[in-house]
Order: structure tokens, then C-alpha cells, then sequence
């Protein structure tokens, strides 16, 4: 329960200061022409969370936190990533997740690009009194939808499908920001 709370303050902090962040007089705003809707030369970094619902568990589906940060590596095409996740499937079992992620924007659709990523890194499973420690290996595809007007200018959605080891599968939707510093 104490883990929920903690992900929810996340979740709401990070919607509090992207509106303070957008709301900053002093930041010039850059138009973003429609031909190159993702500026990865001005706005290389994005910080997102979200949620996923998927088979993270021994015969029962689990709820998943996560919060994601990447960098395009100096081209439209490629990012660098860490994701950290959480699942819970509120019973007896907790994974944690943390991977560093390779990113491929595949094709440009719309206000967005579909893309496919590839995951490294180590997962933390507790059930009960045991803890098991191992190595998680994901391939996800998914489109992330460029915000380019209005209010959520500045914004990214973002579903997503994962199938990986020792998971078995599972989907989300993350929400995020782009950014430069």
C-alpha cells in the first residue's frame, strides 16, 4: 500500500511541474514545424511514467508502475534509455525492474513514430519471505503521439506492447514530456 502512495505522489509531481515547467514566462517557445514534428536536435531528452497491466506473476496478472527517461543519440532515429518499473499482483508477489533500454524510431506516422525497443537489465522478484534476484531481456513496440498544440503541447502519449523474459507479456500507456536543458 505504502508503494501506491509513493507512485501516485510520483505520478502527480510529475504533472505538477510539467505544468510549472510550461507555464515558465522566461522560456522562449520554439514552433515545431509539421514535417519534423519529433525536434530530437532541440528537444533530445523525455522523462515519462505510466502503467502497465500484464503477466508479471506465477499464473496471475499484475499491475505495473513505471517512469522512463531517454536521450536521442545525436540522430532522429536512435535513443538511449533507463526505465525503472514496479509490479505488484496484489497478493504475495513484488518484481522490480530496472533496464537500460535501446530505442529504434522505425517509421514516422502523424504526430508521432512507431518505434521498437530493446531492454537490458535486472529484476527483483519478493514473495513473502523469498527474494529472487535475475537478469530481464524486453522487446517493445509502440507509437509515441507528439502533442504539438494546445494545452498538452510539449507532451507525449505513448502505448506500448512488451514481451520479454521473465515476464510474459504485458501493455501500457506512458504519458511524458520532452525536454532540453
Amino acid at each position: 500500500m505504502k508503494q501506491n502512495r509513493i507512485f501516485l505522489a510520483f505520478f502527480i509531481a510529475l504533472f505538477i511541474l510539467g505544468s510549472l515547467y510550461a507555464q515558465d514566462a522566461e522560456t522562449p517557445q520554439v514552433s515545431l514545424p509539421d514535417r519534423n514534428v519529433r525536434k530530437w536536435d532541440t528537444f533530445p531528452y523525455s522523462l515519462g511514467a505510466g502503467a502497465e497491466f500484464g503477466i508479471n506473476s506465477r499464473d496471475t496478472f499484475s499491475l505495473g508502475y513505471s517512469a522512463a527517461l531517454d536521450r536521442y543519440l545525436y540522430n532522429p532515429h536512435t535513443a538511449l534509455g533507463l526505465r525503472g518499473t514496479m509490479y505488484n499482483d496484489f497478493a504475495t508477489i513484488t518484481a522490480t525492474e530496472a533496464e537500460l533500454t535501446f530505442r529504434l524510431y522505425i517509421l514516422e506516422l502523424w504526430n508521432g513514430a512507431v518505434f521498437s525497443q530493446f531492454g537490458f537489465g535486472a529484476v527483483f522478484y519478493s514473495e513473502e519471505e523469498r527474494r529472487v534476484n535475475t537478469y530481464i531481456m524486453d522487446f517493445v513496440l509502440g507509437y509515441r503521439y507528439y502533442f504539438q498544440k494546445g494545452l498538452f503541447r510539449g507532451f507525449y502519449l505513448e502505448p506500448v506492447v512488451r514481451v520479454g523474459y521473465p515476464f510474459e507479456w504485458s501493455a501500457g500507456l506512458f504519458v511524458g514530456h520532452w525536454f532540453s536543458f
